[in-house]
């Protein structure tokens, strides 16, 4: 069994302070404060803490936190923390933090820094006091705080709730505005949310269901059409969120079968098709010298009120299926 030790050599002389201390030859996170511990067990364990200077040390109580700083908007976790009250120092395992939270430590003369493994930003600043690098803007998440929300003060910081342990993943899945499993977990990881996932959470979602959902092939047509105007088909969009500099919202759109020619007038309302239809009617029989024979449309009421001039005309008006874009 792997002997856990820490580099970092105590003394019932020196003075506590809640500062952190990186500690690259630790195995695991020691603080002597039992506040420090967020969610805390009682130790009943044989295995002691080996000093630098040959001390073992026993342990009282084992236990996980979290913590923020200014720099960052990201919340990091202290997994595994050891409560050992005969040491006078917080000590972050670098490699233990370093895994749990997927970042890198880089060392300069007089500081240091805690990058992402991924963005490489930085989230993490120490500064070199005395020997001895130290992390300053830690701030250990209590219990009482993270239980309901964060405090607001640090600006961007993800809000924990400890309700979130027992929420599925159909809950951050509906709150991930319906992500994918693995996008759910990447997020929850990112965030040192837990995420319980088994084989009995629901992988059917309604909603993605429909709305992912396409609509069956319409069948493929052998029609075809040996001349201009033998089928114009129609159809009005609008109203647009935005009007146009001419204060157009609408606009009118005439497809020739034969040709897939198409002609667009915009309009200011949907009144003005019937204008356009004749006026287009008019323009393209004397143009191509054909005469409209079928015109095709989903029978709005912007269409269905010139059946008179269709009938007139000889205009075959044909209507689309309901509810489809054919």
């Amino acid at each position: 069994q792997q002997q856990m030790q820490a580099m970092f050599a105590g003394s019932q002389n020196m003075v506590y302070d809640d500062q952190w201390y990186p500690d690259s030859g630790a195995t695991n996170h020691l603080t002597p404060d039992l506040n420090n511990l967020g969610s805390k067990i009682d130790y009943t364990g044989q295995d002691k803490i080996h000093m630098g200077n040959g001390q073992a040390i026993g342990i009282n109580h084992t236990g996980t936190s979290f913590f923020h700083t200014s720099m960052s908007s990201k919340v990091f976790t202290l997994k595994n923390l050891l409560h050992v009250p005969h040491i006078t120092k917080n000590l972050l395992s670098v490699s233990k933090f370093c895994k749990d939270n997927e970042v890198y430590v880089e060392v300069h003369t007089n500081y240091c820094l805690v990058k992402s493994q991924d963005s490489k930003e930085t989230l993490l600043r120490g500064n070199l006091k005395n020997g001895l690098y130290v992390f300053d803007e830690v701030q250990i998440l209590k219990p009482d705080v993270y239980e309901d929300t964060v405090d607001p003060v640090p600006t961007n910081l993800t809000t924990l709730n400890v309700q979130r342990y027992r929420e599925s993943y159909d809950v951050w899945h509906n709150r991930l505005a319906h992500a994918s499993r693995k996008i759910v977990k990447v997020v929850m990881k990112t965030c040192n949310v837990p995420l319980p996932i088994n084989n009995k959470d629901s992988i059917v979602c309604k909603s993605c269901c429909i709305g992912k959902s396409h609509t069956l092939p319409f069948s493929y047509s052998f029609t075809v059409y040996n001349s201009p105007l033998e089928l114009v088909y129609s159809d009005v969009w609008g109203p647009s969120h935005y009007v146009s500099r001419e204060g157009f919202r609408y606009y009118v759109h005439f497809t020739d079968a034969y040709s897939k020619y198409t002609w667009i007038y915009f309009m200011h309302n949907k009144s003005e098709t019937a204008h356009h239809v004749i006026h287009f009617k008019t323009m393209v029989e004397n143009q191509f010298g054909n005469k409209i024979k079928m015109f095709q449309s989903d029978g709005g009421k912007e269409f269905t009120c010139l059946t008179k001039i269709f009938n007139e005309s000889g205009i075959i008006h044909r209507l689309s299926c309901p509810h489809s874009h054919h």
